[in-house]
């Protein structure tokens, strides 16, 4: 799934985060952050939320979510010169995303061993992987491992449907 949002866009399974053409570096955590707002969009996240998300019950410092916010602020800019920013700021400890955004899921693929379109599973996978922020942990771990068992399904259906799949050019000449 791909996030499009001013002149940024942003992919969920990789977390690479891109102006137009030219992919900005940023760290991991800090993409999470803003696809964890992203998800989150039609809400006030509160920095409690965040901080559970981003770190999973590790202890951190108070600096840890600032630091993050600021180095995402940093990357994305602002909208406009001396405009507001993407980000907003609620009385120190709440965040929404502000700006209007518009989301690409995983494009339609042709599975040439089943001869099906459908949606390359592995893909659509991953960004159900990324999709499980903000559901509860214990929940979140029972979906994940569903998918994983679901990602595995998946090659080995592959790798069977290989294996029976007609070989052309195989065939056996007859005798003299």
């Amino acid at each position: 799934m791909r996030f499009l949002f001013d002149e940024y866009s942003i992919d969920a399974s990789s977390c690479a985060l891109f102006r137009g053409n030219h992919e900005i570096k940023i760290e991991r955590n800090v993409a999470r952050l803003l696809i964890y707002l992203l998800r989150n969009r039609d809400r006030v996240v509160p920095k409690k939320e965040l901080i559970e998300f981003l770190w999973d019950g590790t202890s951190i410092s108070e600096s840890s979510l600032p630091r993050c916010m600021s180095l995402l602020r940093s990357a994305l800019g602002r909208r406009e010169q001396n405009g507001p920013d993407i980000i907003e700021t609620i009385y120190g400890q709440r965040y929404r995303f502000v700006s209007p955004i518009q989301i690409i899921h995983p494009p339609l693929q042709h599975d040439v061993l089943s001869g099906e379109i459908r949606v390359k599973r592995s893909e659509r996978i991953e960004a159900l992987k990324n999709e499980l922020a903000g559901v509860q942990e214990s929940r979140r771990r029972e979906i994940e491992r569903l998918l994983d068992l679901a990602e595995l399904e998946t090659r080995n259906g592959l790798i069977k449907s290989a294996r029976s799949a007609p070989r052309r050019g195989n065939i056996a000449s007859a005798g003299p």
